[in-house]
């Protein structure tokens, strides 16, 4: 069928005010060219793209003394109702906006029929739509940290090792490894079929890792431990790390450390690079991501078909959920941490000495506010002691000046709920709150000259002493508020600590230090509403949460 769009729609419209639908008019091409208000051979055009559509049935006169067979063959609203269900199965909601501003609740009902209808065909054709995906504009997996790009990067691509549900390291494309001192011997799978259909060899995984090591982005420094990877065969790779470092295996278990194909010699690197994972990417654009199952992928196979990630217009969203029925939802703990990054910068309204009160009253009003989820480390541990009238009475200090905080947009509501108590807890004390949006959460020293604090949420990897090891590496806030000097010297105290014979315990004083300093200051322990549904549905409307994302095509 041809695509329909807005015009096609118009014209229906404008048959429709003069002959009802279902009745056969004799007509001359005269009067359908004032019906149209258009020229003879555009009224010619017009009727021809309509019964192209199905929308009209229409025989031209053959002569001048002839008349046109004219039928309407439906309704308005049947009519929108197609257009709109074929954007739906295309993700795309730019012209379902323009057709809601132009046809208001005659589009919302129309939104209701095609939507029934799309995800009754997506569940037979084990297709899913969710409507309201943040915008990917990276699967590069050395140049992002955000958690809704890392979630598609898990999807396109494999890592040489995972991890089961409690952090153990499990095989992955390594069927099997050892680390013995500075030597990290891994052996590939032989099986393993990229998307381009060729075979994943040794020589792919060494550019892989080279790449990581050598490009600048948010997880370099994670590499730096690597002196140089071989290839000793078609399967086999050895890297060599300049000092033992038990936590370095856990790396590659890591969705930035997934393993891209070497691209064809003298190709540009491509927005689009090669995987391994359950899915490829198809067709990528403004509107949509769409992933395709990958048909020859070496484990279990993706549950669903293909997944169209759309990040649709608002107004549009809250019309599809209007329609649709709202499960139950339950809340659950994620291994995600919300903190404060403190930046004492020399162009700030505020000093050195108000900051540290700030520091001291938000450390005592986060208990104010949440007992239950507040956490004092990356262990996230809570005191179970802490004195409740303390907490209760404790003085807001009086402060003056305009504090610049940084945070990035919110998607999830109960982050959004954790920046509003932060604001009015700000703003309590006095002092004027600004804020800025981080808009490249990969890239945080683009705010370190224009922002006092930063607002963030990560998620802490497990088990717990190699998430502590990488977010003193990486993280979003540290490398915020550290200058370069800084970064340097912390990155040698923590190559120190790794090298000690309780490295954990020397990790957990590097962390404390940021505590002590006041740089740091943890707020709450991550949580995640998920709808409870007990089948995929072929649209999700109002999927906001990432932790079963994976899950949700790939299956336990």
């Amino acid at each position: 069928m041809a695509t329909m769009n807005d015009t096609h729609l118009r014209r229906l419209s404008q048959l429709l005010q003069h002959y009802q639908t279902g009745v056969a008019y004799s007509l001359s091409i005269d009067t359908l060219e004032t019906v149209l208000a258009t020229s003879r051979r555009n009224t010619s055009l017009i009727l021809k793209q309509l019964a192209d559509l199905g929308w009209v049935r229409w025989h031209p006169a053959v002569g001048r003394s002839k008349t046109s067979q004219l039928v309407v063959s439906l309704t308005f609203s049947a009519a929108l109702t197609q257009v709109v269900r074929q954007e739906l199965s295309k993700g795309r909601f730019t012209l379902i906006t323009r057709l809601l501003a132009l046809y208001g609740d005659d589009t919302v009902l129309a939104l209701a029929g095609a939507t029934a209808q799309q995800n009754q065909w997506n569940e037979s054709n084990n297709h899913l739509l969710i409507t309201r995906y943040p915008a990917v504009d990276t699967l590069d997996p050395l140049k992002t940290l955000r958690l809704a790009e890392l979630q598609v990067i898990k999807s396109v691509y494999d890592t040489l090792l995972n991890q089961d549900a409690v952090g153990n390291l499990i095989p992955a494309l390594a069927h099997f490894w050892k680390l013995d001192d500075r030597w990290l011997t891994l052996w590939l799978r032989p099986d393993v079929l990229a998307h381009n259909g060729q075979k994943l060899v040794a020589d792919d995984v060494v550019w892989s890792l080279e790449r990581l090591k050598h490009t600048a982005g948010p997880v370099q420094h994670l590499f730096d431990s690597m002196r140089a990877v071989r290839a000793e065969s078609e399967h086999r790779i050895v890297i060599e790390l300049n000092a033992p470092n038990a936590f370095f295996p856990y790396v590659l278990a890591m969705a930035n450390s997934a393993i891209l194909c070497r691209p064809e010699p003298h190709c540009v690197q491509p927005r689009k690079c090669v995987g391994t994972g359950p899915f490829s990417v198809g067709n990528w654009d403004e509107e949509k991501l769409t992933l395709i199952r990958h048909q020859h992928y070496y484990a279990s196979k993706a549950l669903i078909e293909q997944i169209t990630l759309s990040h649709g217009d608002e107004q549009v969203i809250r019309a599809m959920s209007f329609n649709q029925k709202t499960g139950a939802t339950e809340s659950s703990v994620i291994s995600a941490l919300s903190y404060l990054t403190f930046n004492a910068r020399e162009s700030s309204d505020v000093d050195a000495h108000t900051l540290a009160q700030l520091y001291a009253f938000l450390a005592q009003e986060k208990y104010h506010v949440d007992a239950h989820n507040c956490v004092e480390n990356l262990a996230f541990e809570c005191p179970h002691d802490k004195d409740e009238h303390s907490i209760a009475n404790h003085v807001v200090p009086k402060l003056t000046g305009t504090i610049v905080l940084a945070e990035p947009v919110w998607t999830i509501p109960y982050l959004q709920a954790v920046a509003d108590w932060l604001h009015a807890a700000i703003q309590r004390t006095g002092l004027i709150v600004k804020v800025i949006e981080l808009k490249a959460i990969s890239e945080p020293q683009s705010v370190a000259h224009l922002a006092d604090l930063m607002l963030i949420e990560e998620v802490v990897e497990q088990p717990k002493a190699y998430g502590l090891y990488e977010w003193l590496l990486v993280s979003t806030g540290l490398r915020f508020t550290f200058s370069h000097a800084e970064m340097a010297q912390h990155k040698q105290a923590l190559a120190q600590a790794v090298s000690d014979t309780n490295p954990y315990a020397r990790l957990q004083q590097l962390e404390q230090q940021l505590y002590d300093q006041r740089r740091c200051l943890p707020l709450f322990v991550g949580r995640e509403e998920i709808t409870c549904t007990q089948q995929v549905q072929g649209i999700q409307v109002n999927s906001t949460g990432y932790s079963d994302f994976f899950k949700l095509w790939m299956g336990d």
